[in-house]
């Protein structure tokens, strides 16, 4: 049986497929983790927001969309985005 966080990154990745989005673009993997951001937290703040529009980084924003899965609010994303500074 399939849990919340398996489901999450499922529908993250089918995402990605579906509107053709290859590893190696930034603009696309930040938009979907806001989107992520925005309907499991329902809201951004615009701190949030603004960090991850700074990050070039594919591997970062990769890794920060597991994290995104993976945190129960958006207090623990904030820690862990804070790791990047």
């Amino acid at each position: 049986m399939l849990d919340v966080l398996d489901v999450a990154r499922e529908k993250g990745i089918e995402e990605r497929e579906k509107i053709g989005i290859e590893k190696g673009q930034p603009k696309a993997t930040r938009t979907l983790l806001l989107n992520l951001l925005f309907e499991k937290f329902s809201g951004v703040p615009r701190r949030v927001s603004h960090r991850i529009k700074e990050i070039e980084d594919q591997n970062v924003l990769d890794n920060l969309f597991h994290q995104a899965v993976r945190c129960e609010n958006m207090e623990a994303f904030e820690k862990v985005l804070s790791w990047l500074e």
